[in-house]
Formats: structure tokens, sequence, C-alpha cells
């Protein structure tokens, strides 16, 4: 499991407090690091109507991150958080968790896996690429 998708798992432990904060700053950073896009920055400013930075759009934001598959997504969330004085704490939470990667290696020792995403089955590639291959399977 690469430190992206351990960020995200434990972004998902902490969910419930995350999604409590205000994360205007952060959808900055996320912005200038080239993680969301200037439409997603316009969604999130019009989903507020004018009254501030709301815990939903902080969980449309974590929404969008889960769901972008951008490589690097969680690794600059934690980023964006820790240059915020007024969220770094979260960063400290996020390093006491652990995850539990007994299914990474589950995936890692099967032939073959059922995509949690999409449903089609897909194979791991040789250890050496460190890349996942889709195989289709028609039945």
């Amino acid at each position: 499991m690469d430190d992206n998708e351990l960020l995200k798992e434990k972004f998902q432990q902490l969910h419930t407090v995350v999604v409590g904060q205000n994360l205007s700053t952060v959808v900055d950073r996320l912005f200038a690091a080239k993680v969301i896009s200037a439409e997603n920055m316009e969604d999130l400013r019009l989903w507020s109507a004018g009254t501030g930075w709301s815990s939903d759009q902080s969980r449309r934001l974590m929404t969008l991150l889960h769901r972008s598959g951008h490589p690097s997504a969680f690794t600059e969330l934690r980023h964006a958080l820790c240059e915020d004085d007024s969220t770094k704490w979260i960063v400290e939470k996020l390093d006491e968790l652990t995850v539990d990667d007994e299914l990474a290696h589950k995936e890692a020792d099967s032939v073959q896996c059922q995509c949690p995403n999409c449903g089609h089955a897909y194979q791991p590639a040789p250890a050496a690429t460190g890349q996942t291959t889709l195989i289709r399977l028609l039945l």
C-alpha cells in the first residue's frame, strides 16, 4: 500500500473529525497543488451560499478527494493541513492511527481480486513495476 493509499484509509477513519473542521485554506492549497480543479473550487464556494465554511463543504471536499483517484490527493491534503496552524492537530491524529494492511497483503498474494470501484476483476502486475493491470472478464 503506497503512502497516498495509506493516508486515504487514515482520513476515512478520521472522517467525522475532519468534516467538522473549516478546511477553506486547505482548499486553496489543494488547488495550488493541482489536486482540485477551478470548477471544484467554484462548486465548493457556491455550496456555502455566503454563509462561510460549513461541515457540508468539508464533507463535499473529502468525498471529492476520495472519488478523484488523484495519485497524491491525500498526501497533498496532509501537507496542506500541516501548513495551517488551525488544522495541524489533525495530522498528529493521523500519525497516531494504524491501518490494518492485512487486506493489502491478501490482494498482493491473490492471483485475481475484485475491484471495489468498478467490479471488474484485476490481477496485480509483477512486483518490479508496482502497477496494477486491469483484466476484463467476459461472461
